[in-house]
C-alpha cells in the first residue's frame, strides 16, 4: 500500500497529522481530540481504515500521538476542568464504580443528590468524557472508562473465539441491566464502530477492538 511505500511518505503523513492535531487543539482547547475518521479523511494520501488503524497504533506506541476512545490527540493535550468542577467530579466518580457500575445514577440523579444544576453536572461529565476518564453512553448516562472496558470484555466473551454474532438479551443478562439501558450501551458501541449490527445481532469489529484500551476482566477497574 501507499502507507509503507517510502520513509518519506510516512514522514509526510506524520507531519500532516501533527499539524492537523496542533491546529485542532488550538481551535478546540476544551475538546478531548479529533475523531479518528475525521483525521483519516484529512490526510493525503488517504489511507484505508485498516491501514490507518495500523498507522495510528504504531505512532501511539512510539508516543507521537495518544488514542482516547474514538479520538486522537497530541500526547501533551488534555482539556482542563476548574478546581470547582474537579471537586464535583470527585463526588460523582465513586458512584460510577462498584456493584452498580452497569446501572449508574443518571445526570439528573446526581444533580438532585448534590443540589446542583443538571446542566452544570452534565457539562462537567462531558468534559471528563473528553478527557477519557468516563464515557457518555447516552444523553443522561455516563459510565466509568474502566466499566466501558469491562463491557468490551463481556462482548468479546459473548462473541467467543470465533467472533460470532451475539444478541442484545445475552448482553443485557450479563450486565444485569434493563433492556433500554443495555440497548443504549450497545448503540454506543455501534456508533463508535466497535460492534457491527445486522438486525438484532451484533459482532465485534476487529479493527476497532482497542478503541477503549485494554479490556478489564469482570469486576476490575474504577
Amino acid at each position: 500500500t501507499r502507507l509503507v511505500s517510502t520513509p518519506a511518505a510516512l514522514d509526510g503523513l506524520r507531519r500532516q497529522m501533527a499539524e492537523a492535531l496542533d491546529a485542532f487543539h488550538r481551535d478546540n482547547a476544551d475538546l478531548q481530540g479529533i475523531g479518528r475518521e475525521k483525521l483519516r479523511l484529512a490526510l493525503d494520501p488517504r489511507l484505508s481504515r485498516p491501514d490507518f488503524t495500523a498507522f495510528l497504533r504504531h505512532d501511539a506506541e512510539a508516543g507521537r500521538v495518544a488514542l482516547d476512545g474514538a479520538f486522537v490527540r497530541l500526547p501533551g493535550h488534555l482539556p482542563r476542568l476548574s478546581p470547582e468542577d474537579e471537586a464535583m467530579l470527585a463526588r460523582i466518580l465513586p458512584r460510577l464504580s462498584g456493584e452498580d457500575r452497569f446501572r449508574p445514577p443518571r445526570t439528573r440523579d446526581f444533580a438532585t443528590e448534590f443540589g446542583a444544576e443538571e446542566a452544570e453536572v452534565r457539562r462537567i461529565l462531558r468534559m471528563a468524557a473528553r478527557q477519557g476518564r468516563i464515557d457518555q453512553i447516552a444523553h443522561d448516562h455516563f459510565f466509568a472508562r474502566a466499566t466501558t472496558r469491562e463491557m468490551v470484555s463481556i462482548i468479546r466473551d459473548l462473541a467467543g473465539p470465533g467472533n460470532d454474532w451475539f444478541t442484545a438479551p445475552a448482553f443485557r443478562d450479563r450486565v444485569q441491566n434493563g433492556r433500554k439501558v443495555a440497548i443504549q450501551i450497545l448503540d454506543f458501541f455501534d456508533r463508535h464502530g466497535l460492534t457491527l449490527r445486522r438486525g438484532d445481532l451484533r459482532r465485534i469489529n476487529p479493527h476497532r477492538i482497542d478503541l477503549f484500551g485494554e479490556a478489564d476482566g469482570p469486576g476490575q477497574g474504577a
